[in-house]
């Protein structure tokens, strides 16, 4: 799996250091949501280029999943209860 380098388009990059554990952020593919409907998500939370946010989704639709964002614990989570208000399937692990 890729994911999202942390850059200043990501909302999760944050000013961290090393020692605060990172957590990804992974959308799960589904047979209800449309890869047009994941990408307008994508796009609307995150802000991403539409270009990144249509990658994305042809991952999740080739890979059954992809990492979309990588962030500090607090901020995954509320972009993870903002996509379950979404109806996006995602879960957050811890980034390795």
């Amino acid at each position: 799996m890729s994911g999202i380098p942390m850059t200043a388009n990501n909302p999760n990059a944050g000013t961290a250091d090393a020692s605060v554990p990172r957590w990804n952020l992974i959308v799960w593919d589904d047979p209800i949501n449309s890869s047009d409907y994941i990408a307008e998500v994508l796009w609307r939370l995150f802000g991403y280029p539409r270009p990144t946010c249509e990658a994305l989704t042809l991952q999740v639709h080739s890979d059954g999943q992809a990492i979309i964002a990588t962030g500090l614990r607090e901020r995954v989570e509320a972009d993870l209860q903002t996509l379950h208000d979404y109806g996006v399937q995602s879960t957050l692990e811890r980034a390795t």
